[in-house]
């Protein structure tokens, strides 16, 4: 690969990603990313409260089966807002700065929910491509994996999750009017641990794994 070429994929990735590092996605001009539709999962065991009749001690475990988790991260985010019920079609975007908003299915914001959930990808700087670009046209296609952190908080739960993320993104040729296009997708899967609270109120310890996918495309270096 000749130095060119290098340069582009550097280029791209600040611009696509926004995540490659926080300080090259601050010097890029309008990050020049694409937000993507996110879907999130999570599963988990609970370590429930132990009891002893006297005779046998037992130490519980509940175990929360794997289920989509958007619209309630959704419904969180309308509730810490003090807003009314999210209205139908509303969908989780994650942004290429790793910030989260809620809009409706235009693509328009509704609210920002980094007060619930915030994701920073390639969180500590360290990122693997593989993929190829053409020096005439700018057109590119790559796949990378980089190591990713969620931040997750509501008022019953407080939990960092880190995983590995594997990303593929594609830049078209400029068109006549030397604007690119952009598609990018991105899936997660990271697990992390901390205190929550069960469903009859009692604050527990869980072990919990959540996933998500991203996908999403657009107008890029505008």
């Amino acid at each position: 690969m000749n130095a060119k070429s290098k340069t582009l994929i550097t280029v791209w990735t600040v611009g696509l990603l926004a995540a490659v590092s926080s300080q090259l996605y601050a010097q890029s001009s309008g990050g020049g990313g694409v937000p993507m539709k996110m879907t999130i999962t999570i599963s988990g065991t609970l370590q429930e409260p132990d009891t002893d009749n006297g005779t046998v001690h037992k130490w519980p475990v509940f175990t929360a089966k794997k289920g989509d988790f958007t619209k309630q991260i959704i419904k969180k985010v309308y509730d810490a807002a003090g807003a009314d019920t999210p209205p139908s079609g509303a969908q989780l975007m994650l942004n290429p700065d790793g910030s989260v908003n809620v809009t409706d299915s235009k693509g328009n914001v509704l609210q920002d929910a980094s007060s619930i959930i915030s994701v920073s990808l390639a969180s500590d700087g360290n990122t693997v491509w593989s993929g190829q670009s053409n020096d005439n046209t700018s057109q590119g296609t790559f796949t990378g994996q980089y190591i990713s952190t969620v931040s997750y908080n509501d008022p019953v739960a407080t939990i960092t999750f880190i995983g590995l993320t594997t990303e593929k993104f594609s830049v078209s040729a400029p068109d006549k009017n030397g604007n690119t296009t952009g598609k990018d997708s991105i899936s997660w899967a990271g697990v992390g641990s901390g205190t929550v609270e069960d469903n009859d109120g009692n604050q527990v310890t869980g072990v919990i794994s959540m996933t998500f996918t991203a996908s999403g495309s657009g107008a890029i270096g505008q």
